[in-house]
């Protein structure tokens, strides 16, 4: 049984030391077979580095390696080519000075590798200069970037500082406009997490083909459900045994966990190979891929917006248009969250309206929404894990037990813990924790339901009952419940019928001044609907 990859960016470690190796060549072969310029875009941990040193392999003729591939079979001629492989994720960037020197050092490392001696100083002429000498004496270069974008993601949050390293990233990458250049090229590959459309390479080089969206490519990064079962066939039973389950019922729980993201318009799903290969490796269901590394970029826009509680929370019922995904500047990153959160893989499509060109966008699986959801509900409460997870278990119970009078309770308990210094004097911010802990057990809510005159603030499915709620802050319990008898929102669970129906007002009261030390306290009323 061969071993499991993980952490593995090597094709020929892979290869040469009898690791398992999913077979992405002959998806790469509709692209190397001839002369294209290419940009793919896909979360951390992903398999964008294996493709770049797959595709570094191929281009230098090291057939050996690829005998039985699905490239091996068909008609490319294995010609060798000169390549600059950049790895901006290796590549000082604290300061754009210290990006350009660092760079400067790669382009003249590569010179002298291949004995080439750069004259020009400056990082624009040494690049140029590096790209024509490689093809004058060895034939086309190959240019592949990877992780391009990362001198600009580290410093979201600090919002100068981002500006000042994607100008020197247009500067640095404007050399592949330059139509010397262009003639000595046989091949672009870059990747990167995200798409600055004010990017050099993206707003002027007009024939750069963008595979991110494009269904051809969607499996490029990632496991199909076909390639799980095929590759890891041995692996997955060795685990169902650990777990004491049937084949069928492991499939079904590593899908649960693990499967789910979508990178074209059409339903084509799969695994983070991350997460997945820790799971076969280490025999549990776990957060894998996102405790991992949360970047920092998407910790430093929650900071910077902390009033932005409910959009937090309401992100896996998003929706974008396709107009827009295109055309997003540096600038539109620093306060579109949903944009950020699917380009890093917190998000991913889960429907698409052709006629609208609307994308649905949701959670890819119970990882990444357990680990979004205790991480959103760790920021806007402040309460520890271990405080989190005693409570999980309470609210658990009272939900199965179709107790909403102690789930309210268990609720007031839980307010009563959150740090002064935390609490936002916005009703949102309650209904925001009241939505993530309800995530956070698994409850089946809905949020916002529209009705035929206005918009019920929640809708809880408990085991045998249909909670409607309305929430209220400095007001009362019962000017909630008026509200959703006024405007009836019952009325369309009533014609359903399947669950009896409890209506339930909540009012949320911040002291705000302290005179009474009480901090926040939750009162609510229960009703059930029989009519």
């Amino acid at each position: 049984m061969k071993n499991l990859p993980i952490g593995l960016q090597s094709i020929e470690d892979i290869i040469t030391q009898n690791f398992t190796y999913v077979d992405k060549t002959g998806i790469l072969y509709d692209f190397v077979k001839s002369k294209g310029y290419y940009f793919l875009s896909r979360p951390r941990r992903f398999g964008k580095s294996l493709t770049c040193s797959t595709l570094e392999a191929i281009f230098q003729g090291r057939k050996e390696l690829f005998d039985g591939l699905a490239i091996s079979k068909l008609d490319y001629d294995w010609k060798k080519y000169p390549i600059v492989r950049l790895d901006f994720s290796g590549i000082d960037h604290e300061t754009p000075t210290e990006l350009r020197v660092a760079l400067l050092e790669i382009i003249n490392e590569i010179a002298k590798q291949n004995k080439i001696v750069i004259t020009n100083k400056l990082l624009k002429s040494a690049f140029r200069q590096l790209i024509v000498e490689l093809a004058d004496k060895l034939g086309p270069v190959v240019i592949i970037i990877d992780e391009y974008d990362k001198p600009i993601l580290d410093h979201i949050g600090n919002n100068v500082m981002a500006i000042k390293m994607r100008d020197a990233l247009k500067s640095f990458y404007g050399v592949l406009k330059d139509k010397e250049v262009d003639a000595n090229l046989r091949f672009l590959f870059m990747t990167g997490v995200s798409k600055f459309s004010k990017v050099s390479i993206f707003s002027e080089l007009n024939n750069l083909n963008d595979l991110t969206l494009d269904e051809r490519f969607a499996t490029l990064c990632g496991y199909t459900q076909q390639e799980l079962e095929l590759v890891f066939a041995e692996h997955i039973e060795l685990f169902a045994n650990h777990i004491g389950k049937d084949k069928a019922d492991t499939l079904a729980a590593l899908k649960y966990w693990y499967n789910g993201f979508q990178f074209s318009r059409v339903n084509n799903k799969v695994y983070n190979p991350f997460s997945i290969l820790n799971c076969l490796s280490k025999h549990d269901f776990a957060n894998y891929w996102f405790s991992s590394g949360t970047p920092t970029f998407i910790m430093k826009f929650i900071e910077n917006n902390p009033d932005d509680v409910k959009k937090l929370i309401m992100m896996e019922t998003e929706q974008i248009s396709g107009n827009g995904l295109d055309k997003l500047t540096l600038e539109d990153y620093f306060k579109n969250i949903t944009v950020l959160f699917l380009q890093a893989g917190y998000l991913t499509f889960t429907d698409y309206d052709p006629k609208t060109n609307i994308y649905s966008l949701g959670y890819a699986n119970q990882e990444i929404r357990l680990s979004m959801t205790e991480q959103i509900l760790d920021f806007v409460s402040n309460v520890d894990d271990v405080k989190i997870s005693k409570f999980q278990a309470k609210f658990k119970d009272a939900l199965l037990n179709d107790d909403i009078n102690m789930f309210c309770s268990t609720m007031k308990d839980f307010f009563v813990l959150i740090p002064n210094t935390v609490i936002i004097n916005l009703e949102k911010y309650y209904q925001g924790i009241f939505f993530t802990i309800t995530k956070l057990i698994g409850a089946k809510i809905t949020v916002e339901d529209a009705t035929n005159i206005g918009f019920i603030d929640a809708v809880l499915e408990g085991k045998n009952n249909t909670y409607i709620i309305e929430f209220k802050k400095d007001k009362t319990p019962d000017v909630a419940l008026a509200q959703i008898e006024d405007k009836e929102y019952f009325r369309k669970f009533q014609i359903d019928g399947t669950k009896p129906i409890v209506l339930v007002g909540m009012n949320f009261d911040y002291d705000k001044n302290g005179k009474n030390s009480k901090g926040v306290t939750l009162d609510w009323k229960i009703k059930a609907k029989h009519d």
